[in-house]
């Protein structure tokens, strides 16, 4: 589904609904010109309870799919402005140690933060492969050691910083996994084929006029389109349009520049 991933823009979202509609529409025409109205009313009872059950089935199938690729949306949103937060607690809690080692650290996270908004960003915009760890935050461990010290203040500083920075390697790892974790095909299938089942239901239903049963079976494939272009606007949280923005980690590079 990677040609889909711009599913978010509203003009192509406007053009999936449009062709569906008319699609349909031409459907509707095509087979009130081969099948009679009259035989296929005579079946609107048993359709109708068809239609329902599988109506559900799809429904629940749909909901699920929609939570889910909101819910792995949301957690790659809230994996990147945690991660740029602890960028920033570590750069401001570094301040206590040793000069050198403060120095070395704050450089190596600006080095992470300039790579992330400058490189990383756009190779996942681009669905690229990302490396789980990062050279700059590797080198930060051995700074840390070079502070070791008996002072129970600094110590107690260093537990600190050490355990937000595997929240960090966490929480970039979190990221990483987020931008590599698209919708499984099968369940694809499954939407797919089910939008095709309900609308395919909707046109054996035998009208009194043609032109209501046009608009509604359009109205009905328009909707299931809407909803499929929402689950591919969110399936790729950082491509498209709907992408997470890198923000939070240009502000967090703003705010140690202008640190000092």
């Amino acid at each position: 589904m990677k040609f889909w991933i711009d599913g978010g823009s509203i003009s192509v979202v406007t053009v999936i609904i449009l062709i569906s509609a008319v699609l349909t529409i031409s459907l509707v025409w095509l087979v009130d010109r081969l099948w009679a109205r009259d035989a296929r009313r005579r079946h609107n009872d048993v359709a109708g309870y068809m239609i329902s059950v599988v109506a559900v089935v799809y429904a629940v199938l749909l909901g699920f799919v929609t939570v889910t690729v909101w819910e792995n949306y949301d957690k790659a949103s809230a994996s990147v402005g945690n991660e740029a937060v602890l960028i920033a607690d570590i750069y401001r809690d570094v301040g206590v140690l040793p000069q050198s080692v403060s120095e070395a650290v704050r450089h190596d996270l600006v080095s992470y933060a300039t790579a992330v908004i400058g490189e990383e960003w756009p190779m996942q915009m681009a669905g690229r492969q990302l490396r789980s760890t990062h050279s700059a935050l590797d080198k930060v461990p051995q700074h840390l050691m070079d502070a070791a010290t008996t002072d129970p203040t600094t110590v107690v500083f260093l537990r600190e910083i050490a355990q937000r920075l595997n929240e960090l390697h966490d929480a970039r790892r979190a990221r990483v996994f987020a931008s590599n974790r698209p919708v499984p095909s099968p369940i694809w299938v499954a939407v797919i084929a089910g939008s095709i089942c309900i609308v395919g239901f909707s046109l054996s239903f035998g009208f009194y006029d043609l032109y209501v049963h046009m608009m509604m079976s359009s109205v009905l494939s328009a909707s299931i389109a809407l909803v499929l272009s929402v689950i591919l606007g969110l399936s790729s949280p950082f491509q498209g349009t709907a992408a997470i923005s890198s923000d939070p980690f240009k502000h967090t590079l703003e705010y140690m520049q202008s640190s000092g």
